[in-house]
């Protein structure tokens, strides 16, 4: 199993999917995990500095409309994601959240600047 986790510039978990610096991705099996591939955000530098004030799960506020002829909200996560059955963020916008499902992949949240191994184990605990 691919467990993809969102990091932030320091290598923790990172506190938004669309704001994380890459991804990391982790084959998960029964002798335990090990990074395979670090994937980088296109999206990260597009949501760079739009939040607007008010709770996390507002979101960022240009991802409220789509720009007209502009590419299909979320359209940088499938292939982001791709193989991976679950990632690990510190907030996921409910718009992501959808996208993320439609192409199996299980979003889970965990603490922002954590660990993302630890995260990891939590998920498979059941605790994630």
């Amino acid at each position: 199993m691919l467990i993809a986790v969102a990091l932030d510039d320091e290598g923790g978990i990172s506190s938004h999917l669309g704001k994380s610096d890459c991804f990391a991705v982790y084959e998960v099996d029964d002798e335990g995990q090990r990074l395979l591939e670090r994937r980088p955000n296109p999206h990260a530098e597009s949501c760079s500095g739009h939040f607007r004030p008010g709770p996390a799960s507002e979101g960022c506020g240009h991802h409220d409309t789509e720009p007209a002829g502009g590419p299909k909200r979320g359209a940088w996560i499938p292939p982001v994601m791709q193989g991976c059955s679950a990632v690990i963020a510190g907030f996921v916008p409910p718009p992501a959240r959808q996208v993320l499902r439609s192409v199996g992949c299980q979003p889970v949240l965990a603490a922002p600047g954590g660990d993302p191994e630890a995260a990891i184990v939590e998920f498979l605990d059941g605790n994630g």
